[in-house]
Order: structure tokens, then C-alpha cells, then sequence
């Protein structure tokens, strides 16, 4: 994930607040971390129509004054675009209070670091530990996380943030003045019980129904899994990844056909693979390359004409081929 410099500055004569803030934390494109180059600019040149840059507002914001509920008056977007800075303590601490639907994630160790103080509501998931412990992320991948450690100087934020968009969650953002910022503001936080060895969720298991043609998983055996157990598969979707990010389903992972043939001896085996696409002919591919090769797994494809939604939801008809 390489970090480049902002695309294009203004040629003011003097920076602005946000230019000063990009200049001291670059922009990291491509599945890193954006501070749009608009922010902080006092030309002519910022988009306030732009959804996309406005969006941003919401956690760098300083003036305490940017919402987006519509029964209030709306916010002066020039004012608040000239005075954006870090996502700060004060933002975290409303979004606490007002108990809005958020994830904050510390990345520091569990024993040594959280145990003894941490910010309130925050889920101890060590960075070093990452992999052990995705079970602990929420399962809709557009819940908004927030990832914070010991400040500006520590790497493992953002570090844990990047290992999450890589499993596909849309909303990361970082508290990357961390547990410092928050102790001097607030005070310490709140301290831990004595630490149990983390563990894994217990999943119920399903079970899977099949129809005629082996290991297709039935429409009606699919909508339960989905519905009421879907953690107790590995779902994979290979589709293209432009087709993935257009809509699939919350818990499905993106893997396309080739890469499933590249990395079948790295899949998981601890439960059962589903393979999905949007007609059966690319997932039905992915279990003919997988199962001859781990005959051990329990592998099932459907078999089915799919169509996905932004918001998680599908329909599904009998393939037209």
C-alpha cells in the first residue's frame, strides 16, 4: 500500500489548515486511508456538491458543527471545510454518547495496555493477534470501525485498520491520536477484569440440503444459511471485484475463480465453502478446481441466477442455462 503525495495543491500563498494537515499526514490511495485534498481550501476549487468530499466531514471536523440531519438547519460547509483536522477524542466521545452504531476497535495489546485503560465501548482486538480474532469484527461489513492505539507514533492502528479493509469493510476510519489524546482529554479510561485467553465464537452448525446435482446447496438450504447461521460457512464470491463492490452479501469474502486456483491449498477448512456468482458458471468453475484437489472439504456451489443489492439483499432464480 504505497503512500503517495496529494494529487494537486492550490497555489495560495499560504496553506490552509487542511493542506497543513495533509502535508504533515500524506494521502495513502488505493484501500488506504483519504483525507481528500479539498478539505481546508479557500478557493473556488472545493466540490460542496460532491457527496463524496462532504461525507468526510464527518469525523474531521473540529467546529462541532457538521450533521447531516435533515429536520435541522443545514451547516455553513465552507466554514466547516476551513477548519477540519485529525478525527479527534471530542468526535469519538460524542459518537459514545450518543450511542451511535460504531465499532472502536483498540489495537494495542489486550494485557499489557487495554487491561489497565481503554476507551469506553472499545473491543480489544491486538493487532499482532489480528487473524485470530476477526470473529470479534461485526458481521455487516458497512458498520462504521474506528481503530486507535498509543498516538501519532504508534503503527498499529493502522496497521489493524488495513488488515480490515482487506476483508472487505467499507467504513474504517482512524483515532490516530489514540488512547494519549483520549486519557488527556477525558481521563483513563476504563480498566479491564482479569484477561481470559481469547477464544472463538461457537458457531452453530447448519446443515446443508443438496438437490439432484451433487453439492449444490438448495435455494431453500442457501436462504437459511444466510438468514439464521450464515458464520457457519466460509461463503466466497467470485465474481469480479468491480461485480463485488457493486453488491454482495455481508459475510461473503471476494475471491475470483483464478485466484481460488491459485490459493486452493491456502482455503480454510474448518467449515464448509460455499461458492456463489450471479449464474452459476464461474462458482460452478471454482468447485470443479477446488474439490479434486481437497477431497476433504465439505465444498458446495449454488446453482442459480443471482442478483445482488448494495444493501446486502439477493434475489434468486433457477439458472437460465
Amino acid at each position: 500500500m504505497g503512500v503517495q503525495e496529494p494529487r494537486y495543491r492550490p497555489a495560495a500563498r499560504q496553506e490552509t489548515r487542511g493542506q497543513q494537515f495533509l502535508h504533515r499526514h500524506p494521502i495513502q490511495h488505493r484501500g488506504g486511508f483519504q483525507f481528500h485534498v479539498g478539505y481546508g481550501w479557500k478557493d473556488d476549487t472545493f466540490d460542496f456538491s460532491s457527496q463524496e468530499n462532504v461525507d468526510c466531514l464527518v469525523c474531521h471536523d473540529t467546529t462541532g458543527a457538521y450533521h447531516k440531519d435533515p429536520k435541522r438547519r443545514k451547516p455553513n460547509l465552507r466554514k466547516v471545510a476551513q477548519n477540519v483536522g485529525e478525527t479527534s477524542a471530542a468526535y469519538v466521545k460524542k459518537l459514545i454518547d450518543t450511542k451511535a452504531k460504531v465499532v472502536i476497535v483498540d489495537s494495542r495489546p489486550t494485557a499489557r495496555k487495554c487491561a489497565k485503560g481503554h476507551v469506553p465501548t472499545a473491543i480489544s482486538i491486538p493487532t499482532q493477534k489480528f487473524d485470530k480474532l476477526t470473529n470479534l469484527l461485526p458481521t455487516e461489513k458497512s458498520t462504521p470501525l474506528i481503530f486507535y492505539c498509543g498516538g501519532f507514533k504508534c503503527p498499529l492502528s493502522p496497521k489493524g485498520a488495513a488488515k480490515t479493509q482487506k476483508l472487505s469493510y467499507t467504513k474504517v476510519m482512524l483515532f490516530q491520536a489514540g488512547y494519549p489524546a483520549w486519557k488527556k482529554a477525558y481521563g483513563p479510561g476504563p480498566k479491564m477484569g482479569k484477561i481470559a485467553p481469547p477464544t472463538k465464537a461457537k458457531v452453530a452448525a447448519v446443515a446443508i440440503e443438496t438437490s439432484d446435482e451433487p453439492d449444490t446447496i438448495t435455494f431453500d438450504s442457501f436462504r437459511n444459511v444466510v438468514k439464521n447461521a450464515p458464520k457457519s460457512v466460509h461463503l466466497i464470491d467470485v465474481r469480479d471485484p468491480e461485480e463485488y463492490k457493486a453488491g454482495s452479501l455481508p459475510t461473503a469474502i471476494n475471491m475470483t475463480v483464478d485466484d481460488v486456483e491459485e490459493k486452493v491449498a491456502e482455503l480454510p477448512n474448518d467449515k464448509p465453502i460455499v461458492f456463489i456468482c450471479s449464474t452459476e458458471a464461474r462458482s460452478g468453475e471454482a468447485y470443479d478446481i477446488v474439490k479434486p484437489q481437497r477431497e476433504d472439504f465439505k465444498i458446495y456451489f449454488l446453482n442459480a441466477s443471482m442478483e445482488y443489492k448494495k444493501d446486502g439483499s439477493y434475489t434468486l432464480a433457477p439458472p437460465e442455462g
